[in-house]
């Protein structure tokens, strides 16, 4: 599993959930793309760390936004879990 920040501007991720996002491509023993997608919100989204364990991947991502518009660094931040089976499904 590879994991990179994308905001999709190239079209690389066709499912952009809006702002940064996590771009997730699962590449087979020959090293060739199975399968690729984007996780996110519209908030700007971060990887923290990827767990396998037997055939699922374990997530743990963080995202924020500013909410203060003086710059002050008030943020809204949104820890989350996610969970994939070996096929990428949620």
């Amino acid at each position: 599993m590879i994991l990179i920040k994308t905001t999709s501007d190239n079209h690389d991720f066709s499912d952009n959930h809006g702002g940064q996002d996590i771009g997730l491509v699962k590449l087979n023993s020959r090293r060739e793309v199975e399968w690729k997608k984007s996780i996110g919100d519209t908030l700007e989204d971060y990887f923290k760390k990827c767990i396998q364990y037997k055939n699922k991947f374990y997530l743990h991502t963080i995202s924020h936004e500013p909410v203060d518009p003086s710059g002050n660094g008030v943020y809204h931040v949104q820890s989350t879990l996610t969970v994939l089976n070996d096929s990428g499904r949620l």
